[in-house]
């Protein structure tokens, strides 16, 4: 199948839209989750970036990557809002950065991130 035809186009387009509601609804639910759990906890407004993932639990960069997988480059206004919503203020510029940057979104960047800081 050639991949310049309107057929071939219009399947891609349809594949990209059903993954991404096929994404975006497990990331509001975690989302949800994780504005649960942050609401509980005490993050100190002046920490970094690592220091706010060391304490932040999972289910805070799992709701981001999925934000990113659901939305691609489109995600960084849905995620600085929920990390406005969380108070994570410290994660909002890498989140943004990574949400911008192009084939980005299947990548779990934040869940690695996270991973790394503990």
């Amino acid at each position: 199948m050639d991949p310049f035809t309107p057929d071939f186009l219009q399947q891609a387009i349809v594949a990209v839209l059903v993954c991404s509601a096929i994404a975006l609804i497990p990331a509001i639910v975690v989302v949800v989750i994780a504005l649960r759990q942050i609401s509980e906890m005490e993050i100190p407004p002046d920490a970094d970036f690592f220091e706010t993932l060391q304490l932040v639990p999972i289910s805070v960069p799992i709701s981001l990557d999925l934000l990113d997988l659901a939305f691609g480059i489109f995600s960084a206004p849905f995620s600085w809002m929920a990390l406005e919503l969380m108070g994570l203020r410290a994660l909002r510029m890498i989140t943004i950065v990574e949400s911008i940057l192009p084939g980005m979104g299947p990548i779990p960047t934040m869940t690695i991130a996270w991973a790394v800081a503990r």
